[in-house]
């Protein structure tokens, strides 16, 4: 599947999501820059009836992010989360660095209100979903040798915290700190597995339309 094709199917999602319900509940809008603050995990590989694990960081870039969200009651919301990181890059405790191309994550997000003074409000947040990677530079060229080329799909959960401070009308400035652990095989081939595990910790700074 190209990333054009995959794109469209999203924004097909997307646009379901946000006419289903109508006015029946409240919606609100988020787009954002997620900045990464840290992260790592661990690589294992298989080859050749042997393994070796390698602690990385993940020296990803920044992220751009959406959140779709409907009111559920008591404070709570609903809602979808898209996040496209281009630059995903790994970084080996030993030394050197591991591209692997691009990701994007499909998730369910659920929110809950925390407390709201002076117009800011608080909330907390968990999600979990679809992994999707797209392989290039690096792991492009292991997939080739390994004769296991194509997309690859993995699994997510994270949760952070957040805030929103109202600006005009309906527009305020949202600020998120959230973890997402992510899991993946990105190269399964029969002399050649390569299994990632790792977690991400991101700032996101965005505007919330509501």
């Amino acid at each position: 599947m190209s990333k054009m094709t995959l794109w469209v199917h999203v924004m097909a999602v997307v646009a379901v999501v946000v006419g289903v319900g109508g006015e029946a509940a409240a919606q609100s809008i988020v787009g954002r820059v997620g900045f990464p603050v840290g992260g790592g995990g661990e690589v294992e590989t298989r080859a050749g009836g042997s393994s070796a694990d390698v602690d990385v960081d993940d020296g990803s870039g920044m992220s751009l992010e959406a959140l779709i969200l409907k009111g559920a009651g008591r404070g709570a919301r609903l809602g979808a989360f898209i996040q496209y990181t281009d630059n995903r890059e790994f970084e080996p405790e030993q030394g050197g660095e591991l591209r692997t191309g691009s990701s994007l994550a499909l998730d369910g997000v659920v929110e809950f209100d925390l407390a709201k003074t002076s117009g800011v409000s608080f909330h907390a947040a968990g999600l979990g979903g679809l992994m999707v990677y797209f392989p290039d530079d690096d792991l492009e060229e292991m997939q080739e040798q390994a004769d296991d080329e194509g997309v690859k799909f993995g699994f997510n959960l994270g949760g952070g915290l957040g805030l929103a401070v109202p600006l005009s009308g309906k527009l305020a400035l949202r600020g998120d700190f959230y973890a997402m652990y992510e899991q993946a095989t990105l190269i399964d081939g029969e002399q050649l597995e390569y299994a990632l595990t790792n977690t991400r910790y991101m700032l996101a700074v965005g505007f919330m339309l509501r």
